[in-house]
Formats: structure tokens, C-alpha cells, sequence
């Protein structure tokens, strides 16, 4: 039989788990934008895939180390 603390425990891994497999899909989606060329002709749109991959690279790397931590700080690893 499980207890509260398990049941706790596992829902916590696999929160970890789930940041840490979105982090590295938007570290690949940051990364394959980035080798997009710029169709944008305007130097002063907020659009350019520069910023968007980014943000996309920043957010990925934070939610990776995130998950990654979590997966350590419950023993999972």
C-alpha cells in the first residue's frame, strides 16, 4: 500500500521529468530557428527569429536546469 508521502513523491518526479523533456524541446526549437533565415525586411520589427529563438533558447535552458534539479533534489537520477 502507498503512502501519501509516495504518492507526493511521484507526482514530483514526474513534474521534474515533464520540465525537464520541455526544456529540451524548446532548447531544440530555439536552436533550429535560429538557422532560419531573416525573411523580415524591416531592421526595426520585433519579429526576427534572432529574438524568438533566443527567448526560446533562454526559457529552455532555465526549465531543463529546473527539471534536471528537481529529478536530483527527489533521487530520482
Amino acid at each position: 500500500m502507498t503512502s501519501a508521502r509516495d504518492k507526493e513523491f511521484s507526482t514530483r518526479r514526474w513534474i521534474a521529468l515533464f520540465t525537464l523533456i520541455i526544456g529540451l524541446m524548446l532548447l531544440y526549437t530555439g536552436n533550429q530557428i535560429g538557422g532560419i533565415p531573416d525573411t523580415v525586411d524591416s531592421p526595426f520589427s520585433p519579429e526576427r527569429p534572432e529574438n524568438r529563438s533566443l527567448w526560446l533558447m533562454i526559457t529552455g535552458a532555465a526549465a531543463s536546469v529546473a527539471g534536471f534539479v528537481g529529478l536530483l533534489r527527489e533521487g530520482s537520477l
